[in-house]
C-alpha cells in the first residue's frame, strides 16, 4: 500500500511539475562595430508548480562571432518540410511567455531600406505571437551604417507532461517518414 502511495505520488509531481526559463537579459548588437552577444538566463525546475527543485544560471559577457554561434553556413533549406513546421506550432502553443519584452534597434545604410525593414520586422512580431501579450518596440537608426541591437528580456514556462507530448510527437514524425 505504501508503494502505490509513493508511486501515485512520483506520477502526480511529474503531472504537476514545470521548467521555467527566466530570461534576465538576451542582448544581441553590433552597434560598436564588433557583435556582442551579451545572456543572463536562469533555468528553474518546479515540483507541484511550487516547490524550486533546480535552478542554473546561464551568464555570458564575452564577444563571438555570430557566424560561429549560429551556424550559419551549415542551414540547409531541404531540411526543412511541412511536418517540422506543424511541430513547431505545436510546440509554440504550448510555451507560455510572461513579460515578454522585445527591443529592436536596426539600421541600414540607405534609409528607405531601414524604412522598409522597420515597417515589414513591425508586422511580422505580432503575427509571430499571435498567441502571447509581448511588449516590443521596433526603432529605426538611421544613416549609422548597417547596425542592428536585439534585447529581450520575459519568462517562459512549459510543463513536463508537454515536453514528453512533443518527444512523443518527434518519435512518431520520424517513424513515418521511416515508413514511407
Amino acid at each position: 500500500m505504501l508503494l502505490i502511495f509513493f508511486l501515485l505520488l512520483i506520477i502526480i509531481a511529474f503531472v504537476t511539475s514545470k521548467i521555467r526559463i527566466n530570461i534576465k537579459q538576451i542582448e544581441i548588437s553590433n552597434i560598436r562595430k564588433q557583435f556582442e552577444i551579451r545572456y543572463d538566463i536562469a533555468l528553474e525546475i518546479f515540483i507541484f508548480n511550487l516547490v524550486k527543485l533546480l535552478k542554473i544560471n546561464l551568464r555570458n559577457k564575452q564577444k563571438k562571432n555570430l557566424k560561429k554561434i549560429l551556424k550559419i553556413d551549415n542551414f540547409d533549406k531541404k531540411n526543412i518540410n511541412l511536418s517540422k513546421l506543424r511541430i513547431l506550432k505545436k510546440i509554440k502553443m504550448l510555451i507560455k511567455l510572461e513579460n515578454f519584452n522585445l527591443n529592436i534597434l536596426i539600421g541600414t545604410e540607405n534609409t528607405t531600406a531601414t524604412i522598409y525593414i522597420i515597417t515589414a520586422i513591425s508586422v511580422l512580431i505580432p503575427i509571430i505571437f499571435v498567441d502571447y501579450k509581448i511588449n516590443y518596440k521596433v526603432n529605426p537608426l538611421y544613416n549609422v551604417g548597417n547596425r542592428i541591437n536585439l534585447a529581450i528580456k520575459g519568462i517562459s514556462e512549459i510543463k513536463l507532461v508537454h515536453i514528453i507530448y512533443i518527444i512523443f510527437i518527434l518519435i512518431k514524425e520520424r517513424y513515418k517518414s521511416g515508413r514511407e
